[in-house]
């Protein structure tokens, strides 16, 4: 296998040979990105052709009380807003003019018995291209678009959650 060094790109090119390789960088990265196009591979055109997966997203809120005041104890809850998973299937996705349709809330600091702050995390789908627009922009200096973006998101899971849990929303610092 041949690597370019990519952090030196005037570099030497070194090979390397080895009866098996194994890679934990995807499928999709390793038969489309890693093997050189000129490289003969039956599986290229099936990579091609998978469906692209979703990513996730995770918001960390820092409370002002303990959860246990709505009756948590710590463990794990899928909030869901209809009962037809397969029509959450089809777009599971948050959209940035509707609520989310389900979401994974769990509270770290219930769990933890050394926690000196109360905790919670929402987390979500989202496709990755839902952000591609800010892809070349360094961290922290993506611009208020994408700062209001963000608010909304978080907003609008805070709302999935306080919509089954009445009071949530009044937790958050």
């Amino acid at each position: 296998m041949k690597a370019q060094n990519t952090a030196h790109p005037h570099a030497d090119l070194e090979t390397y040979y080895a009866p098996i390789v194994v890679s934990d960088a995807g499928a999709f990265n390793t038969y489309l990105k890693l093997i050189p196009p000129s490289y003969p591979l039956a599986e290229r055109q099936e990579i091609q052709a998978f469906p692209k997966g979703n990513s996730m997203l995770t918001v960390y809120l820092g409370l002002k009380q303990s959860a246990q005041q709505l009756g948590f104890q710590g463990e794990n809850h899928w909030i869901y807003t209809t009962y037809d998973h397969d029509e959450i299937a089809q777009d599971p996705l948050i959209a940035s003019d509707s609520l989310p349709k389900f979401c994974y809330l769990s509270f770290p600091s219930l769990k933890d018995p050394l926690a000196q702050g109360h905790t919670s995390e929402i987390i979500a789908h989202i496709d990755c291209d839902f952000f591609s627009k800010w892809r070349e922009r360094p961290w922290r200096r993506r611009g208020e678009d994408y700062s209001e973006l963000k608010a909304q998101i978080t907003q609008a899971l805070i709302q999935l959650v306080e919509n089954h849990y009445p009071g949530f929303a009044d937790l958050k610092e």
